[in-house]
């Protein structure tokens, strides 16, 4: 997630977009690694979580879709409201 944070922020830095606290890589680049490593990595396996299975645990694409789809609607959301 701090891998990309940091990318996103230098991505952003040389698109010229003024973000003086680096919110965009943190907030748009990390958490939307973390929305995607969930669908690729979640193990329903681990104590005390009910979660299906990721893609790289069998568990096809069901949650990476459903992840995707958290992102692209959060995104549009926060789109629309700024």
């Amino acid at each position: 997630g701090a891998l990309v944070g940091l990318g996103t922020n230098t991505f952003i830095c040389h698109l010229r977009v003024d973000d003086p606290v680096g919110a965009i890589g943190v907030h748009a680049g990390a958490g939307t690694w973390g929305l995607l490593a969930v669908g690729l990595f979640a193990d329903s396996g681990l104590p005390g979580i009910e979660v299906l299975d990721g893609l790289f645990y069998r568990g096809g694409f069901k949650l990476l879709g459903l992840q995707g789809l958290t992102i692209i609607c959060t995104m549009a959301w926060a789109i629309m409201w700024s």
